[in-house]
């Protein structure tokens, strides 16, 4: 054991703790630290499916994933859903669908309205979002933005159904509202993808920052209302404590964050001590308030083989590989979910569709047949909320993951709702027209009781995790609305888990704007 000392920890290396530490290592704010859970693997090497667009899902189950998955779900038939989450450099933002689109304006002024002082939307734009209308670099972070080039056919057959249905068809689309369609804004550049763990690796060859890597944290060292020291283990159980003479900002996601916290005795403090941790600051809302993305997918069967591939061509692969600059062509450059759209009746989008040239459940097998497209419809607002709670103190052991699907009695009609529209979208000619059958929920299903058996069949998560750690003024708030945690002088959370709920929209852009705003709050 031994001990170093930094002005700053930042704990986890996903979208929003590279963001900082970047940020704070160029603006020579002090000494850095930065602690992430995957390992260093191949130094140099890059690893084709954290760049490929279209190889993402191969990621799940790897060795760049967590494989979380869910306690059994009582409203999904008795399901564990499976909840992959980034480990490695760069986090989800390394894994995920690279879809970048802010949450809406009204997403903010519901924030604002429940206690999150300054996060209204009027704020949010003018400190932060004033470029937001360029479709050239993300304002937050710096990353590339693009739209898919070469998109699928299909994808435009979707998009021309949801215009034809009176939505409206977007270019450059950047930012949720409701009614909306078109493709979606991607972190990519050159078709590859762009994320804050490879923009942090170009800098660290010239910036004083050190790297962990391959190491877990155990808990954090409490002293009155201060951390005093970071306590990590690497993978052969060696245990180093770093110590700090600044700020400590947990980084490490809506799972993550609230794990270290209750392991460091912050959190509710029955809960605590049935585990047998020492209460170090009674704070009941560590870990509740858990929520996320139901998604199902309406799944057609079309006259024609043409949908995405499943497995790609030495052709597609040499496309690839000599892209020309400023090209993002080809199957491989594809995010797979290329187009979208929102709608509702209310100010604020309800729903959200991703839009796939596949089979969403088969996809990417061997045997997914390339004549299928789905329509994966979201309820963007679920009034169903779960928890997390530790098994034990080791922080190698997986929490339990209980987000409630489908508890709330108006969570199924919601989504009954929305799967009525995504029929009607279907229905329009631009689509129609490619259209043999509709696999699911399937013609026959045309009841609501049939098709919310479906939904309790076939539904799964969109990987949205929200709210574990959320922000506010109550007795059940974990960070105030600068996102400190109450009761500490020196201890942070900036990463999704401080949403007091779901945004309108996917959650990267958000949570890189999380970060950014943590960064202005501490470099003042």
């Amino acid at each position: 054991m031994f001990e170093r000392e930094y002005d700053f920890i930042v704990i986890g290396g996903g979208s929003a703790g590279c963001l900082l530490a970047r940020r704070l290592v160029e603006s020579n704010c002090g000494t850095v630290a930065l602690i992430e859970a995957g390992d260093s693997g191949d130094v140099g090497k890059v690893d084709a499916r954290t760049v490929v667009p279209a190889y993402y899902p191969k990621t799940f189950g790897s060795r760049l994933d967590w494989v979380f998955s869910t306690e059994l779900q009582t409203g999904l038939n008795g399901r564990r859903i499976a909840w992959p989450r980034g480990k490695t450099l760069g986090g989800s933002g390394a894994i995920n669908a690279l879809i970048y689109i802010q949450a809406a304006a009204s997403d903010f002024d519901r924030w604002a309205e429940s206690g999150c002082i300054g996060w209204d939307w009027q704020s949010v734009e003018k400190n932060l979002l004033t470029t937001l209308t360029s479709h050239v670099l993300c304002p937050v972070s710096g990353l590339q933005l693009s739209e898919i080039t070469e998109p699928h056919a299909w994808s435009h057959a979707f998009i021309d159904a949801c215009a034809a249905y009176g939505l409206q068809r977007k270019k450059h689309w950047l930012q949720a509202e409701r009614d909306a369609c078109g493709y979606y804004s991607l972190t990519q550049h050159n078709g590859r993808r762009q994320h804050t763990g490879q923009q942090l690796a170009e800098t660290l060859p010239n910036t004083k920052i050190d790297v962990f890597r391959g190491v877990t944290v155990q808990d954090l060292k409490v002293i009155h209302d201060r951390v005093e020291k970071v306590r990590i283990v690497d993978n052969s159980n060696r245990v180093t404590e770093l110590r700090v003479s600044g700020e400590v900002i947990l980084c490490a996601g809506t799972i993550g964050s609230p794990s270290i916290l209750l392991r460091s005795g912050v959190g509710p403090a029955s809960l605590l001590r049935g585990l047998g941790i020492n209460v170090t600051h009674d704070l009941p809302g560590v870990g509740e308030n858990l929520q996320d993305h139901l998604m199902y997918p309406l799944i057609y069967r079309t006259h024609a083989s043409d949908g995405l591939p499943a497995r790609f061509s030495v052709a597609d692969r040499q496309r690839f590989r000599h892209q020309e600059p400023g090209s993002a062509h080809g199957p491989l450059a594809s995010n797979i979910a290329e187009a979208g759209a929102t709608f509702g009746q209310c100010t604020s989008p309800d729903f959200q569709i991703h839009f796939t040239p596949t089979h969403y459940l088969k996809y990417p097998s061997r045997n997914a047949p390339m004549n299928c497209f789905s329509l994966a419809v979201t309820d963007l607002h679920p009034r169903s909320r779960g928890r997390l709670q530790l098994v034990s103190t080791d922080p190698n052991d997986a929490p339990r993951i209980d987000p409630g699907y489908l508890q709330h009695a108006e969570d199924g009609s919601r989504l009954l709702s929305g799967i009525e529209t995504c029929r009607e979208i279907a229905n329009q000619s631009s689509l129609s027209t490619l259209v043999a059958d509709e696999i699911m929920p399937g013609r026959k299903r045309s009841d609501a009781s049939a098709i919310l058996r479906s939904v309790q069949m076939f539904a799964q998560s969109i990987y949205h995790p929200v709210g574990t750690c959320r922000m506010g003024m109550d007795s059940q708030a974990v960070v105030d609305s600068e996102l400190r945690v109450h009761g500490f002088r020196n201890l942070h959370v900036a990463d999704a888990s401080v949403l007091p709920d779901l945004p309108s929209a996917n959650t990267q852009a958000v949570t890189l704007l999380v970060a950014a705003r943590k960064f202005d709050w501490l470099s003042r």
